[in-house]
């Protein structure tokens, strides 16, 4: 499996030490004291809600059983505080969901805080003691770059200073900034209350085969299973990855469920009193994010003003293209541009239920990361042979762009405002589902930003 190479250094395993669980994480250890240390205000729910993101990293639904093993060992959550809100985020080990806890302003008691991001370590013994957690228990939380601390009575423990070094999988990350490029597309489908949300994810049917597929009709008071190539229902195809919400759902407030038009992708997110559980499942459950392609109309198109969106970044939990464009005197089109642009390199990431981005930084070095992502899109290359070959002619219709891409036969391609579309084989397959295909992206290429 190809991957990018990163060091973790760990102060210590994650083990529980008499009264405190240390939950190692990677880090400097110059950067040893912690940017957030809190009582937790709900430990039962949090512990659930920490360890629901650990399965959800630990689990599969499509891929080979002999690649498990290390993949697990690869695949650690990410924490971020960004000035009021903690968030876990992680990826299942096939890329078919995308998970994130949100824990909010009052599900913390915070003694101090500042802005960072830190890979953890989710272990078997945290993974235990977080299983043992009770809402009797008097639990803190500090968080940084040296390691991450979870105090509350348990059991006995041992210390030890490892250090490992794991190769992070390109899959994996590629998925991180794939999935940024759909959640800003997601359109609010239904909401359910307590008692309809409790009901319905008890009831989701548990096929024989993970890549069956059912249809919900959203379309009264409660979901119906339906057959699932009727038209106009939600397909959720693999309902099992919705297992990841069973021990929340009794704390759930609502329920409220999201779906990509494009793909067919689909985000569900528990509300629960201290914070939400989101999951994103792919449109089906052997499509990995990492491999979807929406993210490179924005790596095929003109880099919008970058150096002033990032200068403008400071850890905001709510960032928003007007708000981008009034701080940095960006035109409103180029700020939104900035931010799906930041998206697809992991710097920011997008929260479907208050409709705007945040700021984080995910674990790898950024350069290298956006040179192989761009190196490892076979599509992409394609299109920038095609061309630096002379291949694309076009010209402008009003909002319209026409073009014709000579290979061995003339592909003709139209770059609409809100869409495209080709007349090669690969738009006829997927139209447009599984991103665009060469001849678009070599159109995008080769069209200046401003004669669109």
């Amino acid at each position: 499996m190809k991957s990018l190479d990163h060091a973790y250094r760990y102060a210590a395993p994650s083990v529980l030490d008499g009264p405190t669980l240390r939950l190692a994480s990677s880090g400097n250890e110059a950067s040893a004291a912690p940017f957030l240390r809190a009582r937790v205000l709900a430990p039962r729910l949090v512990a659930l809600g920490l360890r629901t993101v650990s399965d959800v990293v630990r689990s599969r639904h499509h891929i080979p059983a002999a690649m498990l093993a290390r993949i697990l060992l690869e695949a650690d959550p990410v924490l971020t505080w960004g000035g009021d809100t903690l968030r876990v985020e992680g990826f299942s080990s096939c890329c078919g969901v995308y998970a994130r806890l949100d824990l909010d302003p009052h599900a913390l008691d915070v003694a101090e805080a500042s802005p960072g991001t830190t890979n953890v370590d989710f272990g078997e013994a945290m993974r235990d003691a977080l299983a043992r957690v009770r809402d009797g228990d008097t639990m803190t939380l500090a968080v940084g770059q040296a390691g991450v601390a979870l105090t509350h009575a348990a059991g006995p423990a041992s210390e030890s200073v490892v250090e490992r070094r794991v190769a992070l999988p390109r899959r994996w990350m590629r998925g991180f900034l794939e999935v940024q490029s759909v959640l800003p597309r997601m359109e609010r489908r239904m909401v359910l209350g307590r008692t309809d949300a409790v009901r319905f994810l008890r009831a989701l049917p548990r096929p024989r085969r993970t890549s069956e597929a059912i249809g919900l009709d959203l379309r009264g008071a409660r979901p119906r299973v339906v057959a699932a190539g009727r038209p106009d229902v939600l397909r959720l195809a693999g309902p099992a990855r919705l297992r990841a919400f069973d021990a929340l759902a009794p704390m759930a407030r609502e329920l409220t469920v999201y779906e990509d038009p494009r793909t067919g992708a689909s985000t569900w997110v528990l509300a629960l009193a201290a914070g939400r559980l989101s999951l994103t499942s792919s449109p089906e459950t052997w499509r990995g994010f990492s491999g979807e392609g929406q993210a490179l109309s924005a790596l095929a198109t003109e880099p919008p003003p970058l150096a002033r969106a990032q200068a403008a970044l400071s850890w905001q939990s709510e960032l928003t293209p007007e708000g981008l464009a009034a701080a940095t005197g960006l035109e409103l089109e180029d700020a939104r541009r900035a931010l799906v642009w930041l998206g697809t390199r992991g710097v920011v990431g997008y929260d479907v239920t208050a409709g705007s981005w945040f700021h984080r930084v995910l674990p790898f070095d950024l350069e290298t990361a956006t040179r192989w992502i761009e190196e490892e899109q076979p599509r992409l290359r394609a299109a920038r042979e095609l061309h630096a070959a002379g291949a694309v002619r076009w010209r402008v219709r009003g909002e319209t762009v026409d073009a014709e891409v000579t290979t061995d036969v003339v592909h003709r391609v139209q770059l609409g405002p809100d869409d495209e579309r080709c007349t090669c084989p690969w738009y006829a397959k997927h139209r447009g589902e599984r991103g665009p295909c060469k001849h678009v992206l070599a159109v995008q290429l080769a069209v200046p930003g401003d004669a669109r």
